[in-house]
């Protein structure tokens, strides 16, 4: 049995699901679908190849005019350990304007993209 789902250009599509009719299935789908095109209806800004001093913290000017929603940053690039990535929310930057990021223990400067949601 095939299952209708979301689809941006158009009703639906069909997915095959082994021949069952699965709600949760298709409950999950629809849910994720509505994430994603929330997530894209938010655009944002995309900082690409943004470098990360290990165990120190990087000011990006974003150019929202506000304080972001959200930030997420990929997973990092030449890596030579295991660390953390953080960023930072306190008063001593003024969120409007930047966003901070802290690389921490992760044996070299790492590089990131950063999308930044407002």
């Amino acid at each position: 049995m095939a299952i209708k789902t979301p689809n941006q250009r158009g009703p639906g599509r069909l997915v095959r699901t082994g021949g069952l009719a699965d709600v949760t299935l298709d409950q999950s789908m629809r849910t994720v679908y509505r994430a994603i095109e929330e997530l894209q209806k938010a655009g944002g800004l995309v900082h690409e190849n943004v470098t990360l001093a290990d165990n120190s913290e990087t000011t990006i000017a974003h150019g929202l005019g506000r304080a972001p929603v959200f930030v997420y940053v990929s997973p990092p690039r030449n890596a030579l350990a295991s660390g953390s990535i953080r960023e930072t929310r306190d008063t001593s930057i003024n969120r409007d304007r930047f966003v901070q990021i802290g690389a921490y223990d992760w044996g070299a400067d790492v590089v990131v993209d950063v999308w930044i949601i407002g």
